[in-house]
C-alpha cells in the first residue's frame, strides 16, 4: 500500500476578496453550516485554470475532477461552491482526521518544551488505520496536508484531470532505510512568512531539516533534502503549502546543481 500528499502544480486561481474568516478553516472539522458565499477569480485572464488548484493551503477542484472523484472525496469530506464566472469550482473540507502515524518508525522533529510535532520527514503509517482509506488529513498539520491512496490517484491519472501532484510519502511494502538524522540548525528560527523576506530582501539562505531556500541568479531556488542526503533543486512556480507550517534558520549558501 501506497500513501500520497495531494499537492498541485501551480495556482491560478485567488479569492476575489479579503475574508478575514477563511483562514481559519480547513482544520478538519465540518464548515457546512459556516460557509457563504466565497467569490475566487484568476490571477490574471490569461491563467491557465486546471481541474485542480489551490486557494490558501487548501484544493479547490473543478466540476470535471469532482464528477469523476465524487464516489472518493464525499465519504471523507465536504464539498463546498465556490463562485467563479465562468466554470465551477469547490473547496474540498477534508473531515476525516485519523491519529495514525506510527512514531516508532517514522523520522520527526519534536518541539520538546511544548511538546508539538514541527516536522515529518520520513513518514510511517498504523496500517489498520489507513488500509482502506482513501483521504485524510492527520492532527499534526490537519491545516496543509492531505493524503491520499494509490486508488485515488489512479482514479485521477486515468481521468487525465489537470493540476494534480502527488508526492509519494510511504510504501507499506518498500523496505525501509533508516532515517535520516535531523540537521542542527543555530540561532533562532524564523516563520516562513518572515524567512521568505530575507531570502528575496536580503539575500539569504533560509534552512531546515527538509528544505532550503536561497537566491541564484537572481531566482528563487528551492531545495529538497532527499533520502539520500542530497538536494533536488527546483525553481518553483509557486511555493508548495507545506512550507507554511515549518520554521526556518539562517545557513551558509548550498551549492547549487542541476535545477528543474
Amino acid at each position: 500500500m501506497k500513501i500520497y500528499l495531494w499537492n498541485d502544480t501551480d495556482t491560478t486561481l485567488i479569492l476575489s476578496e479579503s475574508y478575514s474568516s477563511y483562514f481559519h478553516y480547513f482544520i478538519g472539522e465540518s464548515l457546512v453550516n459556516e460557509w457563504g458565499r466565497m467569490k475566487i477569480e484568476k490571477i490574471s485572464k490569461r491563467s491557465k485554470v486546471y481541474d485542480n488548484c489551490n486557494i490558501c493551503s487548501n484544493p479547490a477542484i473543478s466540476r470535471r475532477a469532482l464528477d469523476n472523484l465524487k464516489h472518493f472525496i464525499e465519504k471523507y469530506a465536504e464539498v463546498l461552491p465556490y463562485e467563479l464566472n465562468e466554470s465551477e469550482y469547490f473547496a474540498i473540507n477534508v473531515i476525516n482526521v485519523i491519529d495514525c502515524i506510527d512514531y516508532s518508525t517514522s523520522g520527526y522533529v519534536k518541539d520538546e518544551q511544548y511538546n508539538l510535532i514541527k516536522e515529518i520527514y520520513k513518514y510511517s503509517f498504523k496500517l489498520d488505520m489507513v488500509s482502506n482509506v482513501d483521504i485524510f488529513k492527520i492532527p499534526e498539520f490537519k491545516k496543509t496536508r492531505i493524503f491520499v491512496s494509490e486508488k485515488f490517484k489512479q482514479a485521477v491519472e486515468a481521468a487525465k484531470l489537470t493540476g494534480f501532484q502527488f508526492i509519494e510519502v510511504w510504501d507499506s511494502e518498500a523496505v525501509p532505510l533508516p532515517p535520516l538524522e535531523p540537521l542542527v540548525f543555530d540561532g533562532p528560527s524564523y516563520n516562513f512568512k518572515e524567512a521568505y523576506r530575507m531570502v528575496q530582501e536580503e539575500n539569504q539562505t533560509l534552512a531546515n531539516d527538509k528544505w532550503v531556500m536561497q537566491m541564484s541568479k537572481e531566482e528563487l531556488c528551492l531545495g529538497r533534502r532527499e533520502a539520500n542526503g542530497t538536494y533536488t533543486w527546483i525553481l518553483p512556480i509557486y511555493l508548495p503549502p507545506i512550507l507554511l507550517d515549518m520554521q526556518w534558520y539562517v545557513t551558509d549558501p548550498y551549492e547549487i546543481n542541476d535545477k528543474k
